[in-house]
């Protein structure tokens, strides 16, 4: 699976500055996973477009299962993005109830 190709994609959609796409580690596999960062931050993110532009674009097993929007992708000193800081914020809490649920777990 070429990450590139799902980064290109998600590139292309309106208001979308950088994208990275990652495998996170969940219930024993993998899930592809993607984040996006926005040219204006406090501007909404529409995840299902996102999705249903990736569905049109890309094979079936290239969709990611989620894309979130971040302030900022993690780089490497190097300037490449940081997969696996990007890995742990994509699979961080993102509000109190999943918070909760994570340490109720």
């Amino acid at each position: 699976m070429e990450l590139g190709e799902i980064e290109g994609v998600l590139s292309r959609l309106p208001a979308v500055t950088a994208a990275a796409a990652t495998l996170v580690p969940r219930a024993g596999t993998h899930v592809l996973t993607a984040a996006v960062v926005l040219d204006r931050p406090d501007e909404e993110f529409d995840e299902s477009a996102a999705l249903a532009l990736c569905a049109r674009e890309l094979p079936a097993y290239m969709v990611p299962r989620s894309v979130r929007a971040l302030p900022e992708l993690p780089l490497t000193e190097n300037g490449k993005v940081d997969r696996a800081l990007l890995t742990r914020t994509l699979t961080a809490p993102r509000s109190t109830p999943e918070l909760r649920l994570t340490t109720n777990a």
